[in-house]
C-alpha cells in the first residue's frame, strides 16, 4: 500500500458507479459524489477509511458534491453521524466543494453544521464553491496537521 513517505500517485480506492468514486493521493482522500449516499454505502466507506488510515495515519478529505437531488432523510443523517463518530478523529481537515448555489447549498451547509454539533466532534471542515478555494486553503492546513506537504 502507498504510504505518505513514498508519495504515490492518485489511485482509486472505492467506486460505486451510480453514487460515488473515492480516490487517494498521499494522505488525502478525494470523494466525487454523483448521487445520494445510502446507509449501506456509508457503512461500506467505513472499511475503506479504516484501511486507508492504517496505511497513512491521519488524512484530509476533499469531497466534491456534484448532484444534490434531495436532503438526507433521518436514516441517512444517522448513518452520516455514525460515520463521523467512528472515523472523524482520522480527519486532519475536510474540504467540501458544493457545485450548487442558493437554497440547496445553504441547506447542505446546515446539515453539515448540525452533524458536527450532534456528534460532538470538532473537525476542521470548510465548505467551498470551487477547487481553486481548496487549493488555496488545504495545503498549508494539511501540512500543519499531518507534517506532509502536498
Amino acid at each position: 500500500m502507498v504510504t505518505p513517505a513514498d508519495g504515490g500517485g492518485l489511485r482509486s480506492i472505492f467506486c460505486d458507479p451510480d453514487q460515488l468514486s473515492v480516490f487517494a493521493w498521499k494522505n488525502v482522500v478525494i470523494f466525487v459524489w454523483r448521487g445520494d449516499a445510502t446507509v449501506e454505502l456509508m457503512r461500506n466507506l467505513g472499511a475503506v477509511f479504516e484501511a486507508h488510515a492504517r496505511a497513512v495515519g491521519q488524512f484530509s478529505v476533499v469531497s466534491f458534491v456534484t448532484i444534490v437531488n434531495k436532503m438526507p432523510n433521518e436514516a441517512k443523517r444517522q448513518a452520516y453521524k455514525d460515520f463521523i463518530v467512528a472515523h472523524g478523529t482520522r480527519f486532519a481537515h475536510v474540504a467540501i466543494v458544493i457545485d450548487e448555489s442558493g437554497f440547496i447549498s445553504s441547506a447542505i451547509r446546515g446539515v453539515i453544521t448540525s452533524l458536527l454539533l450532534v456528534t460532538g466532534r470538532h473537525l476542521a471542515v470548510h465548505v467551498m464553491s470551487t477547487i481553486e478555494e481548496v487549493v488555496a486553503w488545504l495545503p498549508a492546513k494539511h501540512a500543519q496537521a499531518t507534517g506532509l506537504h502536498l
